[in-house]
């Protein structure tokens, strides 16, 4: 090639990593040749202040090395963006330790530029920003304009959340209508409260672990101030099923049944109800879920001690009381019209002699199913009295709990499900008193024919 000008030579804009430049070995004195490829490869690593890829006209704004494997790129002589060996995007940082990590270090509200470390979108002016930025150290803040919202979507299946611009949240809901409009079920693991529950003058509603507590403002009158439970919408006013006042009463709207069933008879159940205006009914249903159950009330004498049957109400009318009843009067029926296949009763003299002879004293145990277990009894023991007329002795039938047969267990939301127990037989015998009565009046009958005959004599 002949000796031409360098400023002779035509310009190549595309050049191949293969072609070559001429270099002068200044230490050999020597005129040499690099390929384009080697040239780029022996650049220097430069800095953030004089990056080794610059402009002649801007030498401090361009692209160096910051260490192995890791490439930095400057403005103003300053680093602005690292990316490390890790493929870690660092911008303001040289250390990044995730994907993307931001090393702005001031902080502020949506009102100063402190505060923004992304913005989607820049409206001029303060507040008017969309983005994301840090109010301080340990936050993460968001910020819309006028009318602005926060959604959250799935896929295909849409919107699932949304923070409108009045901060109400709405989940499932696309236009809340309250701080939080949920269309769904919710499940707390801990604690819930609605109002101030730690103010003494303040309504509020507390859902905890194993309890549910409803206050009311302790200023207001309780008596038309109370606490509503299970109230409903009825067109512009608001019908409750349940009240609660202060003073320990409550009015009920509807049936109280043990299964939370209405009209439906069920088994093994208790329903109080009013039938109708006058008319109100406790029922126990049995185990077929028909009226035949019968009602008992027991006492004990602490909480997980054995309880007694202190009255039994069976679904034929009849009632066993475990000590004395006392009233006014006593009527039993006896109705000509209710009654069939009437006789004369047979003798009661003998009957009554011999069960006279069969009277006793005795004390009570602490097991028996009186009240008055302190006084010394005169009377029939019925076992006794059985032998001589079977009709007047009644088997009265009664259970006591026996054995833990399961341990009372509390799962982890504080539901209590209660021990379980062996049940036994603990029936007993008594006396019908009725009966003995008409003995009496047949064996009184019977010794005054006896006298009458002897004083005719």
């Amino acid at each position: 090639m002949a000796n031409v000008k360098i400023t002779g030579l035509t310009a190549i804009t595309a050049p191949a990593n293969t072609d070559v430049l001429p270099i002068v070995d200044v230490s050999a004195d020597v005129t040499k040749k690099v390929s384009v490829a080697d040239l780029l490869e022996s650049a220097g690593d430069g800095t953030a202040a004089l990056p080794a890829f610059a402009f002649d006209s801007d030498k401090d704004i361009g692209m160096y090395r910051v260490g192995a494997n890791q490439l930095g790129f400057a403005t103003a002589g300053t680093s602005r963006v690292v990316v490390d060996a890790s493929g870690n995007v660092g911008i303001g940082t040289t250390s990044p330790s995730a994907p993307l990590a931001f090393g702005k270090a001031v902080y502020g509200d949506p009102s100063s530029e402190d505060f923004y470390r992304i913005k989607f979108k820049d409206n001029g002016g303060i507040n008017n920003d969309v983005g994301i930025g840090m109010p301080d150290a340990n936050s993460l803040g968001f910020n819309t304009v006028s009318n602005g919202k926060v959604i959250f979507y799935n896929g295909t299946d849409g919107e699932t959340m949304r923070i409108d611009s009045s901060g109400n949240v709405g989940i499932g809901v696309s236009s809340p209508s309250a701080k939080l409009d949920v269309n769904g079920s919710a499940e707390f693991a801990s604690t819930v409260e609605i109002g101030s529950f730690s103010s003494t003058t303040a309504a509020a509603v507390f859902l905890g672990s194993g309890a549910v507590q409803a206050f009311r403002d302790s200023g207001v009158n309780a008596s038309t101030s109370p606490v509503f439970i299970g109230g409903r919408k009825d067109g512009s006013s608001s019908v409750t099923n349940v009240s609660i006042f202060a003073n320990g009463s409550a009015n009920f709207a509807g049936v109280i049944s043990t299964t939370g069933q209405n009209t439906v008879n069920t088994a093994s159940s208790l329903k109080i109800s009013q039938e109708s205006a006058n008319v109100s009914q406790i029922r126990a249903y049995g185990s077929d879920g028909s009226t035949v159950g019968s009602l008992e009330f027991r006492v004990s004498a602490s909480d997980g001690a054995p309880s007694y049957i202190s009255l039994t109400l069976n679904n034929d009318g009849s009632a066993t009381f475990a000590g004395a009843v006392t009233a006014q009067s006593y009527v039993t029926s006896s109705d000509q019209r209710f009654k069939e296949n009437i006789t004369d009763a047979n003798s009661q003299l003998a009957d009554v002699t011999a069960l006279g002879n069969k009277l006793r004293n005795w004390d009570w145990t602490a097991d028996a199913p009186v009240a008055d277990k302190g006084t010394r009894f005169l009377g029939l023991v019925a076992q006794e009295a059985e032998t001589i007329c079977p009709g007047i002795v009644k088997t009265i039938a009664r259970t006591k709990q026996g054995a833990e047969l399961t341990p009372e267990t509390t799962d982890e939301e504080g539901n209590v499900t209660p021990a379980t127990y062996e049940e036994l037989d603990d029936s007993y015998k008594g006396i019908s008193h009725d009966a003995l009565i008409m003995k009496l009046l047949g064996a009184v009958a019977e010794l005054s024919a006896k006298v009458a005959a002897l004083e005719a004599g």
